[in-house]
């Protein structure tokens, strides 16, 4: 036991065995353990560890080109289940002087533990206090999956990049906004759905190709590409199907006239796929004989 007995000396006592405690007394208010191990700042009450000027209340230093493991905790539970866990937590008074539980970063095991690398996986909990209650807002799993309990702020002009930091998803704001895309997974056998929702009463989806691109719709090894157009969702979910040939030749393009017929007519198509308005098809031998036999 290390006892201070006035400035300028330190006094120690020991049972048996006897121990040997090395200290150095700086000042009438500083203590250093050997060398700068363990010192104590009484003039601003900071401790330090590694360093003999610590600048807070607790300041570990050490000066090292690789990692610095400036703190280590360990629960030593080496039960056959996921209780044992670490953490640090941070508490924050409220005005009645009482220490309120605001944060806390938890460790815990996803699986029991063995000797197993392969069963060795944890994961993180950030936890923040919401109406005085500490809850998970963010989780990191030990695959590197992140799970979100509440929305994640993105900047205007902000994005989600690759490994290369080339962007996947970009994303725009617009300071009045009210309306938004959700997107919604599906059970075996139904469809993942893309929708518009918002405070809007009708929202259009827009897509926005840049040049000379388009909106492409691939196919698959089962069937060619097509669009499926919905009736009124009041009446039910049949649908009138625009598809491409399962087998195309090569590239071609349909384009519609500029305006709205002025009476009831029918497109036709020109070599170049250039479609405009007809009174009705043109005439041709088979109509000829088809009306013959039909109407004579």
């Amino acid at each position: 036991m290390s006892q201070r007995s006035g400035a300028g000396s330190i006094t120690t006592r020991s049972t048996p065995p006897a121990q040997t405690l090395t200290t150095t007394l700086l000042t009438a208010d500083d203590l250093e353990v050997d060398g700068t191990t363990f010192v104590i700042d009484e003039t601003n009450n900071r401790v330090g560890i590694g360093t003999a000027a610590p600048a807070t209340q607790l300041h570990v230093a050490k000066d090292t080109d690789g990692e610095f493991v400036g703190l280590k905790l360990t629960n030593e539970s080496d039960a056959n289940d996921t209780t044992g866990k670490v953490s640090l937590q941070f508490d924050l008074e409220d005005t009645g002087g009482n220490a309120v539980d605001a944060a806390k970063l938890l460790i815990s095991k996803e699986a029991a533990f063995t000797a197993t690398a392969s069963t060795q996986d944890a994961k993180l909990d950030v936890q923040l206090t919401e109406n005085g209650t500490l809850g998970t807002k963010l989780t990191v799993k030990s695959n590197g999956d992140l799970v979100v309990a509440g929305d994640i702020g993105m900047t205007d002009g902000s994005a989600i990049v690759d490994p290369n930091d080339a962007k996947l998803l970009h994303f725009c704001s617009v300071g009045s906004a009210v309306n938004y895309v959700e997107v919604e997974n599906a059970a075996d056998g139904t469809a993942p759905t893309i929708s518009v929702l918002g405070a809007s009463s009708n929202i259009t989806m827009s897509l926005k190709p840049k040049g000379t691109g388009g909106v492409r719709i691939f196919g698959s090894t089962a069937a060619a590409g097509s669009l499926l157009l919905n009736e009124d969702a009041d009446n039910g979910t049949n649908f009138t199907k625009i598809q491409a040939a399962a087998n195309i030749a090569g590239n071609h393009t349909y384009t519609l006239p500029a305006a709205l017929p002025e009476a009831p007519k029918v497109l036709l198509s020109d070599a170049a796929g250039n479609l405009s308005w007809v009174e009705s098809p043109p005439a041709n031998d088979l109509n000829i004989i088809l009306h013959s036999q039909v109407f004579s």
